[in-house]
């Protein structure tokens, strides 16, 4: 059995905090020097309006979040969010830049479903740190398996302390 959450995060690019990105950068990943110095001038003073029906709004400066439809941006995420594996002792992860998928493999749903519960209740304490959270709407959680899954069990999915459906419909 594989229960399998599909997480969602909300405007992952405006909210990733930069003190918190520049901290991860120089101290979890080490770079330092003009390569840190670059990525903190390409991150600062950076501004942005908003045009709508032809009105347009003053340029106000943003400290907050990663410039998106830029080939860096991704890029920044995938730094922001690289120690997530590394700290998920109850399940799997697969990222790609924004995109998180957390899994956990047992021999029955029940495991999987309690499995997948404590993995996702450390990526919600992950996320408390680093100040991100996610849409439980636009975030999915299910079972896969090869064979009828019994619906005897009592256990339900769970994203970031909202209930999901149940997993087995």
């Amino acid at each position: 059995m594989v229960a399998v959450a599909f997480i969602d995060f909300e405007k992952p690019f405006e909210t990733v905090s930069r003190a918190i990105l520049e901290m991860k950068l120089e101290w979890d990943l080490g770079i330092s020097g003009s390569l840190l110095g670059w990525i903190k001038s390409y991150l600062s003073e950076r501004q942005q309006l908003t045009t709508v029906n032809g009105s347009t709004s003053e340029m106000i400066p943003i400290s907050f979040g990663i410039p998106q439809g830029s080939v860096l941006g991704p890029t920044l995420f995938g730094l922001f969010a690289n120690d997530v594996p590394s700290l998920m002792s109850s399940g799997s992860v697969y990222m790609f830049a924004n995109d998180t998928t957390v899994y956990c493999i047992s021999d029955t749903a029940e495991k999987s479903i309690v499995q997948l519960n404590s993995a996702l209740r450390e990526l919600n304490k992950w996320c408390l740190i680093n100040r991100l959270t996610h849409h439980p709407s636009k975030s999915e959680a299910m079972l896969i398996s090869r064979r009828n899954i019994p619906r005897s069990s009592s256990e339900t999915l769970h994203l970031n302390g909202y209930r999901n459906h149940d997993c087995r419909e």
